[in-house]
């Protein structure tokens, strides 16, 4: 995703990270997080990070367009429970909907399964809280059951999702941009469907090699198919043939 990195926590960030908290969508949020979130806390879990960070937790502050946005943390788990972490996290409300959060997902998910001894992540969900949903399904999770009348809060009671990502499906990518781009075709339905879709009038084959070959784009394999995405738009293409499935916006958290 186009000008989303994430960079590893430090003092220099405590103010953004005051301002994220307290300016975040609380209503699918655990009330753990303070409010108002205060320097003290700020410091007590700056604190905490520096303890934790890569032995049994990776956290990382989210940039957008070099300014510091949103909060992600995978935390592993303990007894039993230990090869699994839960992954969490929280935005600046003003930089919802433009497919931030989908992109943060993804890279710390690939840290996560890199630097901790886990063979998988889970992420729990209130079910109305379909965007959060939508960019898990987007990112390889898979929803594994619900849990009835499982959150209560602000006087409502929430069915909780509950969704995972597992490292053995996890695969590494074995084509280039290039290779991509220059094989990429479809079929007549299949053109005037991401036409369509996109609401453009150029070619859409030479849409999509540009913005596979485009150096921001990110290419992930799931399956039969490669997904190509750039900002909110994101492409479908056949890992065997390469034919181009569709295309889509995929706006999101």
């Amino acid at each position: 995703m186009n000008d989303v990195q994430l960079e590893k926590w430090s003092r220099e960030y405590k103010l953004d990270l005051i301002n994220i908290c307290n300016n975040a969508n609380r209503k699918y949020l655990s009330d753990r997080l303070p409010y108002p979130y205060t320097n003290e806390n700020a410091e007590w879990w700056l604190d905490m990070v520096e303890k934790q960070e890569g032995r049994e937790e990776v956290f990382r502050a989210i940039f957008y367009q070099g300014k510091c946005v949103g909060n992600i943390t995978v935390e592993k788990k303990n007894d039993v429970f230990c090869k699994d972490c839960e992954i969490g996290y929280v935005l600046n409300d003003d930089f919802s909907g433009r497919g931030i959060m989908t992109q943060a997902i993804h890279d710390i998910c690939a840290i996560a399964f890199e630097e901790l001894d886990i063979l998988r992540i889970t992420a729990c969900v209130y079910k109305p809280n379909k965007a959060s949903s939508k960019i898990l399904l987007r990112n390889g999770f898979r929803q594994e059951g619900i849990l009835k009348n499982g959150v209560y809060k602000n006087n409502e009671v929430y069915d909780l999702v509950m969704y995972g990502k597992y490292k053995e499906e996890t695969q590494i990518l074995d084509i280039s941009k290039d290779e991509l781009a220059s094989q990429i075709h479809t079929t007549k339905l299949g053109y005037d469907r991401c036409k369509n879709n996109l609401g453009i009038e150029e070619d859409v084959i030479r849409y999509c090699q540009n913005l596979i070959l485009n150096k921001n784009s990110h290419i992930k394999q799931e399956g039969k198919n490669y997904y190509v995405q750039l900002d909110q738009v994101e492409i479908v293409v056949n890992a065997k043939s390469f034919t181009l499935i569709t295309a889509h916006m995929c706006r999101g958290t």
